[in-house]
């Protein structure tokens, strides 16, 4: 939207195309979203059915296998969102392509008339339609910490109209308390609490190991050895079973009454893990995408010289972009 705002006051477009524009990227978002619904709604409901094939030892594992696979996933986002703090240039200038190439396909299909494709003819529908899509799946992710509360299927749709009214204020406070926030900080936060729901879910998984005498008895608790047994007892004031707010804070970060050296061993060695691991490949990239644009502003420079592009062409969207697809993503 502000992309075309930006195009109009320019000139690129004219005041009708613009609001047909604008009313195709709210189309497309709202598309996309209704789509994520449906597909989170399905995946909730295909999970619980799944549960409840499992049973004993083999239901444990399959929370277990969920839990880890999940803290993959998760991990993987917080890691991404923090590298694009050290890449932004590159994904600016590649937002920046996609959206300007998006409109001159849309002025293209405006001179074809009918005979233009459709992806062509409503680009921008596409663009937000598919933007909103793949991150919509993202967050599908985080049903997987739920999924094995949900045993009365008819408790979901005041559950999910209830979030739809909380997403909607949430999103806009947020957006409203957030438009002077610094960038960075912003990218580092949500990292950061990813990071937390991760190493919770690793944690979560290891207890699921333990119930299965993975690291030694578990049952009875008098003959646990030491590294099963628990190393506190809040169950009085926290518990993550009746408490309705440590149950939230059990799914979302792991949270245990009565912790035990294993998981605590887990946690920190996820947070280890982690920023070692995100040290390393945020050097990586940085090093790489480092030496890609210093070589491409030689090269434009050298272009320049000749007379083939224009100075201020130097440094130009499309070099940086090719940051992204010759792989300098360390992740």
């Amino acid at each position: 939207i502000q992309f075309l705002n930006k195009s109009k006051q320019d000139g690129t477009i004219d005041q009708q195309l613009y609001q047909r524009l604008k009313r195709e990227v709210y189309v497309g978002a709202a598309w996309g979203f209704c789509c994520c619904l449906v597909l989170g709604i399905g995946f909730l409901v295909l999970a619980s059915f799944a549960y409840k094939l499992f049973d004993g030892d083999s239901r444990t594992i399959f929370e277990g296998t969920m839990m880890f696979l999940t803290c993959i996933i998760l991990s993987f986002l917080a890691l991404n969102f923090y590298k694009m703090i050290h890449t932004r240039e590159a994904h600016e200038r590649k937002m920046h392509q996609t959206v300007t190439s998006t409109v001159h396909a849309t002025l293209e299909a405006e001179a074809e008339g009918k005979n233009a494709q459709f992806g062509k003819k409503h680009a921008f529908f596409v663009l937000a339609f598919t933007t909103g899509l793949r991150e919509g799946l993202e967050s599908i992710v985080f049903l997987v910490g739920v999924v094995s509360d949900v045993e009365d299927l008819s408790s979901l749709p005041l559950a999910i109209v209830l979030a739809l009214v909380l997403a909607r204020v949430v999103g806009c406070c947020f957006f409203q308390g957030t438009k002077k926030m610094n960038v960075e900080w912003f990218m580092r936060a949500s990292a950061l609490l990813l990071c937390f729901i991760a190493a919770g879910f690793l944690s979560s998984s290891m207890h699921s190991l333990q119930e299965l005498e993975v690291f030694g008895t578990w049952s009875p608790k008098a003959e646990r050895p030491w590294h099963n047994a628990r190393v506190y007892d809040a169950s009085s004031c926290c518990n993550d079973k009746t408490n309705r707010f440590f149950v939230l804070v059990r799914a979302l970060f792991g949270w245990q009454d009565q912790a035990t050296p294993v998981e605590l061993f887990a946690y920190a060695s996820y947070w280890i893990i982690a920023m070692t691991l995100g040290y390393l490949l945020v050097r990586r990239a940085k090093m790489q995408l480092a030496k890609l644009v210093e070589k491409w502003r030689i090269e434009d420079a050298q272009l320049a010289e000749q007379g083939k592009i224009n100075p201020s062409q130097v440094g130009d969207d499309k070099h940086l972009v090719e940051a992204e697809e010759v792989g300098i993503s360390a992740i």
